[in-house]
């Protein structure tokens, strides 16, 4: 089992690296082109796409996952993604004149050229990258490694050339032309994806019948994942009320440390995956002790990012971005939260086998209130950001806690706890060293 992860892991890793690299690519010819607050700005337009990219998507591919096994068994899984392709389009019409106006809210202050028409790609990607996304999931699922490969290269080697070609053609770079790019990556990599299942998705009918039950499971997920990702992205649009943009620079190059480890985890994560859900399609007592395997492996690994991170990442800041002088601190603290984010969802699969997604939507979102009006609170009490950030892995890590014990509850599978709390504690004393001795 152990060497079938790791091998799962390299191939996804390799594959993640690649993309990764590409992506950094493009951030550096981002550096190179604009100035220090424009590279705020432009992050944040980046993480606003994000956040448009789940409020359309809200988590409908996380049901895909959930019963992929169960549907294939019937030869319905097509149908199951035809459907959730048809949501994701009625969510995105739905959230598309509320989401414009948080928009002009956020950004109208910074004078930005051709607003409505950049709102209207940022629409456009966020569906695009969801269809793909999809798509990507069912190769991945069904053990389509080589399409999996190649859908996921195809995005980020035709975004990095397009924009390649557009600075060799007018030694400039251009907001505008940044997202136009990323659409005709988009649709490059869904041209590929339609030529293998095109035909079947086709064909393919709507599950009015299972609506229900893809909606009961994926709509709780939604604010968990939105937590995720929140954590080490979206609260820039707190932080901008408290530093100055300049600053707001620096943790966006924060972002972007944890965004390289984070290649490491999604290529853990692109391994366990599908045996994880396999074990929550059909729940057993021997699938149990492979899920104990599975978060121990988790766990370890975890450990081992870690200090490669704290050890590389400051060679990486003094050779590429030394003028960033508080990337590197905040990005120590951002990768506690996303590991603690991370492992909570693999310590908590009785939500998921016993389909009681309401009960972890309720502790989650009291989570996420704690964190959003916390950190404010804590910044505005004129608290430092790395107060700030240190107030969002505690109370990560508590909650990681409560739902690891309702999930017991519902389906014991292990209890981990101890040992997760003791790595949490390791990690802890270590990013804050200098202020606990």
């Amino acid at each position: 089992m152990i060497k079938s992860i790791l091998k799962d892991s390299f191939v996804y890793g390799i594959l993640n690296a690649f993309n990764k690299f590409f992506m950094l690519l493009i951030f550096f010819l981002f550096v190179k082109y604009f100035s220090k607050e424009n590279i705020a700005i432009l992050d944040m337009l980046i993480v606003f796409t994000s956040i448009v990219c789940i409020f359309i998507s809200m988590q409908l591919e996380s049901s895909f996952a959930r019963f992929y096994f169960n549907e294939k068994e019937d030869n319905k899984h097509f149908d199951h993604m035809k459907t959730i392709v048809y949501m994701m389009g009625l969510f995105g019409l739905f959230y598309l004149i509320p989401i414009y106006f948080v928009f002009d809210m956020f950004f109208t202050e910074y004078s930005i050229d051709s607003f409505v028409y950049l709102f209207s790609m940022m629409f456009v990607i966020g569906f695009l990258f969801n269809i793909t996304n999809l798509a990507n999931l069912h190769f991945r699922y069904s053990y389509e490694k080589k399409n999996f490969i190649v859908a996921s290269l195809l995005f980020p080697m035709s975004y990095l050339i397009i924009l390649g070609i557009y600075i060799l053609v007018n030694d400039s770079m251009s907001i505008l032309m940044i997202f136009l790019a990323q659409i005709i990556g988009y649709l490059i990599a869904l041209s590929f994806q339609y030529k293998i299942i095109g035909k079947e998705f086709l064909s393919a009918t709507f599950q009015s019948k299972n609506l229900k039950d893809i909606l009961k499971y994926s709509l709780p997920m939604f604010p968990m994942f939105f937590l995720i990702f929140a954590n080490d992205k979206a609260i820039i649009y707190i932080l901008k009320e408290f530093i100055p943009i300049e600053s707001l620079a620096d943790f966006s190059i924060a972002t972007k440390y944890l965004a390289l480890l984070s290649l490491f985890f999604f290529a853990l994560r692109m391994a366990l995956d599908p045996k994880i859900n396999h074990f929550i399609s059909f729940p057993s007592e021997k699938g149990k002790d492979d899920y104990k395997k599975y978060i121990n492996i988790y766990i370890i690994i975890s450990i081992v990012l870690f200090l490669a991170f704290i050890f590389i990442v400051p060679v990486v800041q003094n050779i590429f971005f030394s003028e960033y002088t508080n990337s590197y601190k905040w990005s120590t603290i951002l990768i506690l939260s996303f590991i603690l984010l991370n492992l909570s969802s693999y310590m908590t699969p009785g939500f998921s086998i016993m389909k009681r997604m309401d009960k972890k939507l309720v502790i989650v979102l009291f989570q996420v209130i704690l964190n959003f009006v916390g950190f404010y609170l804590v910044l505005k009490n004129g608290f430092d950001v790395v107060v700030g950030l240190n107030y969002l892995v505690i109370v990560n890590f508590l909650f990681m806690l409560i739902q690891h014990y309702y999930s017991n509850k519902l389906y014991y599978v292990s209890n981990e706890y101890l040992k997760s709390t003791s790595v949490f504690l390791f990690m802890f004393i270590i990013v804050n060293k200098d202020f606990i001795i």
